[in-house]
Order: structure tokens, then C-alpha cells, then sequence
């Protein structure tokens, strides 16, 4: 399952990813360049895995963790530029 693999996520805005949806081949070249070659291909054997349904709430708890840690190196960051 890859819906909550986070190699399988890329930020787009809305007309970017209604493009690259239209547009398969081209969805394909980009990811591989965005992931390159290798990874591109790990994750496309992902994909034919069968797995059990994710435990929502520890993917949560997860993500919440990864939030927090971005949030703290971004106010870090800020509190240096604004000591500067």
C-alpha cells in the first residue's frame, strides 16, 4: 500500500495535479526524475504489495511527530534570523 508511504507524496497545486493526472506517461517521467530511477521503481513494486489496512490513529501519532519536528526547526530557524 502506498497511500501513506511518504515517498509517494509530491506537493502540487491544483492545476498541477489535474495536468499530471491527464496525463500518465508524463506523470510517470516526472515522478521518476522527482524520485529518481530507483526509488521510483521501489516504490512502484510497492504498490503490487499486499498489506494490512494501517492502524490510523499510530499513523497519526506519526505525522503529528513529523509536523511538530518541522514546525520546531522552522521556529529555530526564525528565532535566528530574528536575532540577526
Amino acid at each position: 500500500m502506498t497511500r501513506w508511504d511518504e515517498e509517494n507524496c509530491c506537493a502540487l497545486c491544483f492545476g498541477c495535479h489535474q495536468y499530471l493526472d491527464s496525463q500518465p506517461i508524463e506523470k510517470v517521467e516526472f515522478f521518476k526524475e522527482w524520485l529518481g530511477e530507483n526509488n521510483f521503481n521501489m516504490l512502484n513494486s510497492r504498490v503490487r504489495q499486499v498489506h494490512p489496512k494501517p492502524d490510523k490513529n499510530l499513523l497519526m501519532i506519526y505525522y503529528q511527530s513529523k509536523i511538530k519536528a518541522l514546525g520546531k526547526g522552522t521556529e529555530a530557524s526564525l528565532r535566528e534570523k530574528i536575532k540577526q
